[in-house]
């Protein structure tokens, strides 16, 4: 085969007319073509050069999710839900609006989900700051499902280290007007990755969870909501 050699430079050494001048003869010195053996496995030449050979582009309502309306969190239980809004209803999620994502054996699901959330807490009356009053707790968490049978919750998979909490104790009351509101507003990125190690293709329904519960004083509820959100899902190939 044609062999073409390349200087030997340690990383951080600087690079001379030398070292080039040697490689460009090198190269006008081969005898023959280049072949398969010149060529190494995921170098550039058959990886970063084609069309999606790193990252798998797809623009669909099935892989792109952007809404501004709000998306009411669950309160009635310590249990995580969907955040659904519209009729018929739109799941905040990647592969969440009828057709699952198809992700290659091997390869990742990235899915990155930004949001603005709130608290429309009214306060009643004034309370002994010990008491809690003012405090709440939410949580969010990225899960997965592989078919679209069943109810969501149940058969879904936590996707590990998405998972976040926000807890804020807020000390507002009036004695004078009683029933003044506060609306603590803040925002939010999570990302999760899923790799595929089934042995083939397989499908994938990747959702937003919340829940909101009053951090310490349970004598009155929470109601809060998810707004302005934008959630998208890749596949990195490697």
């Amino acid at each position: 085969m044609a062999l073409v050699s390349i200087p030997n430079i340690s990383p951080g050494q600087e690079i001379t007319s030398t070292d080039i001048n040697t490689f460009i003869t090198s190269v006008n010195n081969t005898s023959s073509n280049l072949n398969d053996d010149n060529v190494q496995i995921q170098g550039i030449d058959t990886r970063n050069l084609a069309d999606e050979s790193v990252v798998f582009k797809e623009t669909s309502e099935d892989w792109v999710y952007k809404e501004d309306n709000n998306h009411t969190i669950n309160t009635s239980s310590a249990n995580f839900d969907i955040l659904s809004t519209g009729s018929p209803a739109k799941n905040i999620g990647v592969g969440s609006q009828g057709t699952l994502v198809t992700v290659p054996d091997g390869q990742f699901l990235v899915v990155y989900c930004s949001f603005s959330y709130y608290v429309d807490y009214v306060v009643s009356e004034r309370k002994n700051r010990n008491s809690g009053d003012g405090g709440y707790e939410l949580k969010f968490k990225l899960a997965y499902k592989t078919t679209a049978s069943g109810g969501y919750v149940a058969g879904a998979t936590d996707i590990n280290g998405t998972l976040r909490r926000s807890t804020i104790i807020l000390a507002g009351y009036d004695n004078a007007n009683p029933g003044k509101h506060i609306l603590p507003r803040a925002s939010m990125t999570i990302v999760g990755v899923i790799q595929n190690q089934t042995g083939s293709d397989e499908t994938y329904d990747v959702r937003l969870l919340a829940n909101a519960t009053r951090a310490l004083d349970t004598s009155e509820a929470v109601t809060a909501y998810v707004k302005d959100v934008q959630m998208f899902g890749k596949i990195v190939r490697r």
